[in-house]
C-alpha cells in the first residue's frame, strides 16, 4: 500500500489485511483488543478497514512509476474452489499518478454481474504528494445511490492524523449502524496531544461523548505514555480508565507497549496487556507478542505471536500467527499472510491460509491479486528543463497558447487544481486553451502528446 494512495507502505498491509475476511475468532479478539486499547497506533500501522486506499498502491523504480490499477479477491468459503467475490479499481489519478478516486465492487456468481459496494476520494498536498483527505461512501443498493459519508480521515502535512470518521454500513439492510469519530489536537511541536472520541447512538441517531486520550511525547516525537479517560455523563466529568506506556530502541523502533487498568475500588493502575516486538539489522519488524497479565500469579502471560519473514529487498514474505497453547507448553499454528512480487517489486498477491491441525497442513482461506501498470507521472513543478513546450502568457488572463515543434503532437490537455482535482479535458483541436471559465488562482495543466506527458503551472489572473 502504500497501494492507491502513496501515504501507506506495503509492510503496513499486513495486520490490516488479518482482518478483511473471517479469521479466527481468538486471533481477531486479540487485534481488536490491541486497537480498543491503542487506538492511535492500531490506526497508524494496524488499521483494519478494508478499502481501496488500502489496496491500490503507487511503487516508484528508477525509471518508472507503478501504478495498481486494480485488484481482485477470491475466497474458498471453506471449500477447495477459489470463487470471485469483489474487486477494486483506480477511477481516475492526479498528475502524479496519486489515485484521487476509485470504487470497489460486490460480484455475483450467479447473475456473472458486478454491483457497487464504496466509492473513495482522495486529495493531497501537491507536489509532495501526501494525504489530504479521504473520503468513502458505501452503495445503496434500494435507492441505487450513493449513500452519506462513511469514512473520512484527514492528516496534516506530516502525515498525523487531525479528524477521523467512522460509520459501519449493512449492505444487507442498506442503514447505517454503529460508529465513531475522533479529532486530534497537536502541539506546538506538531506532535500528538490529545484526541477526543465521540460513538453513534444508533436508537437515538445522536453522538456522544465517549473517551480522551492524552499523550506524552519525548523530543523526537515519539508517544511515551497516554492516559485514556472515558467520559462520565452522569457526573459530567472525564474518569481513568486506562494508561499505555511505550519504549523505543536506539533506532527508534518500538519494543514495548504496556496497558494499564484503572482500579476504581483500589484507585490503582494494574497491569492488563502487553505487546512485545522485535526487528532485524534492516529495522524490519520480525515478531511481536502479546501478553496478559495474572493478577494471581502476578506474571505475564504470552497468549499469541505474530512472525514476519522478508526478502533481499526487504519485501514481506509472509507473515503467521500463533496462539500459546498452556497444556502442551508451546506455540501453534493459526493463520498466515504469504506475499508474492513482480521483478519490479510490485505486490501481486497476498494469500491468507488457516491451519488444519488434524491434517497438519495450511488450507486455502482467500487471496487477493494485484494489477499494476506504468505511469507517465508529472514531473516536479519546479523542474522545468526538459519541457519541449512554451506556454505563453503566463500569468495569462483569458487564454493561453502552447507552441511546440512538429516533433509532438498534442492529443489532450488536462487543467487540475494544484491539489490534484481534475477540472477540465480539453480534446485538443488547437493549442489554444480557454481560461475564461477558470478563477483567479494557479493550476496545473497536464499535457498529453504521442510522446508522453508533461506538466506545466499556469496563472489565472
Amino acid at each position: 500500500m502504500k497501494y492507491l494512495f502513496t501515504f501507506l507502505a506495503l509492510v503496513f498491509i499486513t495486520t490490516a489485511l488479518w482482518a478483511q475476511k473471517d479469521m479466527s475468532e481468538s486471533i481477531y479478539k486479540a487485534l481488536t483488543d490491541y486497537e480498543s486499547d491503542n487506538k492511535l497506533a492500531s490506526f497508524e500501522k494496524y488499521e483494519k478497514t478494508r478499502d481501496i486506499a488500502n489496496l491500490l498502491p503507487i511503487n516508484h523504480t528508477r525509471e518508472t512509476i507503478w501504478v495498481n490499477d486494480s485488484s481482485l479477491s477470491y475466497d474458498t468459503y471453506g471449500g477447495t474452489e477459489w470463487i470471485l467475490t469483489e474487486r477494486e479499481k483506480a477511477l481516475l489519478r492526479d498528475p502524479y499518478g496519486n489515485t484521487t478516486n476509485g470504487i470497489s465492487q460486490f460480484f455475483y456468481e450467479a447473475t456473472d454481474t458486478w454491483a457497487n459496494k464504496d466509492t473513495i476520494s482522495a486529495t493531497y498536498y501537491t507536489p509532495q504528494n501526501a494525504l489530504h483527505k479521504t473520503l468513502e461512501k458505501p452503495w445503496n443498493s434500494n435507492t441505487q445511490q450513493w449513500a452519506d459519508t462513511s469514512n473520512f480521515r484527514e492528516y496534516n502535512e506530516d502525515g498525523k492524523w487531525l479528524v477521523l470518521y467512522d460509520r459501519n454500513w449493512s449492505y444487507n439492510d442498506n442503514k447505517f449502524n454503529s460508529g465513531r469519530k475522533s479529532y486530534m489536537t497537536l502541539d506546538d511541536n506538531g506532535n500528538y496531544l490529545y484526541h477526543i472520541d465521540y460513538t453513534w447512538n444508533t436508537e437515538n441517531q445522536e453522538w456522544y461523548l465517549n473517551k480522551k486520550w492524552n499523550y506524552s511525547c519525548d523530543d523526537n516525537g515519539n508517544i511515551m505514555e497516554s492516559l485514556v479517560q472515558k467520559w462520565n455523563s452522569e457526573t459530567e466529568e472525564w474518569e481513568n480508565a486506562r494508561q499505555i506506556f511505550y519504549s523505543y530502541d536506539d533506532n527508534g523502533n518500538q519494543i514495548q507497549r504496556l496497558g494499564q487498568i484503572w482500579d476504581s475500588e483500589t484507585e490503582e493502575w494494574e497491569n492488563y496487556w502487553q505487546w512485545l516486538y522485535n526487528y532485524d539489522d534492516n529495522g524490519n519488524q520480525t515478531q511481536w507478542i502479546y501478553q496478559t497479565w495474572n493478577s494471581g500469579a502476578q506474571e505475564w502471560e504470552s497468549d499469541w505471536q505474530g512472525l514476519s519473514s522478508y526478502d533481499d529487498d526487504g519485501n514481506l514474505t509472509k507473515d503467521i500467527n500463533q496462539f500459546w497453547n498452556s497444556e502442551t507448553e508451546g506455540w501453534e499454528n493459526d493463520i498466515q499472510g504469504m506475499y508474492s512480487y513482480d521483478d519490479n517489486g510490485n505486490l501481486t498477491q497476498l494469500l491468507m491460509q488457516t491451519w488444519n491441525s488434524q491434517a497438519e497442513e495450511w488450507k486455502d482461506l482467500w487471496k487477493d491479486d494485484y494489477f499494476w501498470s506504468e505511469f507517465e507521472c508529472f514531473m516536479d513543478i519546479n523542474d522545468l528543463n526538459q519541457m519541449p513546450f512554451t506556454i505563453y502568457p503566463n500569468p495569462a488572463s483569458n487564454k493561453i497558447i502552447i507552441s511546440t515543434d512538429d516533433y509532438y503532437i498534442v492529443k489532450n490537455i488536462n487543467i487540475y487544481t494544484t491539489s490534484g482535482r481534475l477540472i477540465e479535458t480539453v480534446i485538443n483541436k488547437s493549442n489554444v486553451i480557454d481560461l475564461g471559465k477558470l478563477t483567479i488562482g494557479s493550476y496545473l495543466l497536464l499535457i498529453e502528446t504521442d510522446k508522453g506527458s508533461y506538466t506545466e503551472k499556469i496563472i489565472k489572473q
